[in-house]
């Protein structure tokens, strides 16, 4: 495959706004980036020469784009994981029957720092810190309407029809979390004050 000549001049302008390593395939996106930025350029500088009045919009555009190259490297990484409606249900009924299931004060108000995140496949649910806070992974599946993973500590893998059946692992996984990420003093202060 041919090299397009512009192509070492884009890299390099690529390189000094810290993107290295950009791939063949995006190269071409870049390099028509790059033309229409410079042809944009230009036809400016031509219209202050000829001190003609320039369009409204013409300020809008300069800093669009020097936002060009942000909006590309983000367009390499992968695109944000949008949460389906059965995994957002899910997150919610989680929240709601902990608050249920919850013993204590401590453990009703602890609800309040469950979080998700959302990834290609699977679906976590965390207390906290999503690595030391994790409840459970959750997987749509096609045997069973649900599919958890609490681990090998709170029961393994569950597939289920019905949430009900996951209610004993998900509170013992909670517990466990909210012990081990509240510090001793909060907890000890929380004691004393009851």
């Amino acid at each position: 495959m041919a090299q397009n000549p512009s192509e070492p001049f884009v890299r390099l302008l690529l390189q000094n706004i810290g993107l290295s390593h950009v791939r063949s395939k995006a190269m071409t996106d870049y390099i028509v980036l790059t033309k229409s930025a410079f042809s944009e350029f230009v036809n400016l500088r031509i219209l202050q020469r000829l001190d003609l009045p320039t369009k409204d919009k013409e300020p809008e555009k300069q800093p669009l784009a020097a936002d060009l190259p942000k909006a590309d490297s983000d367009q390499i990484k992968e695109p944000e994981i949008v949460p389906s409606e059965t995994e957002i249900y899910i997150f919610e009924y989680i929240k709601k029957r902990l608050a249920f299931l919850s013993d204590t004060d401590e453990l009703f108000s602890a609800t309040d720092s469950i979080e998700y995140k959302d990834y290609k496949g699977k679906f976590v649910v965390y207390y906290g810190k999503e690595r030391a806070g994790r409840l459970f992974d959750f997987y749509e599946s096609k045997e069973t309407k649900y599919k958890f993973d609490f681990g090998p500590d709170f029961g393994g893998e569950i597939s289920t029809d019905t949430l009900e059946i996951i209610d004993q692992s998900l509170l013992n996984v909670f517990k466990t979390r909210v012990e081990e990420m509240t510090p001793k003093g909060k907890k000890k202060k929380a004691i004393t004050a009851e």
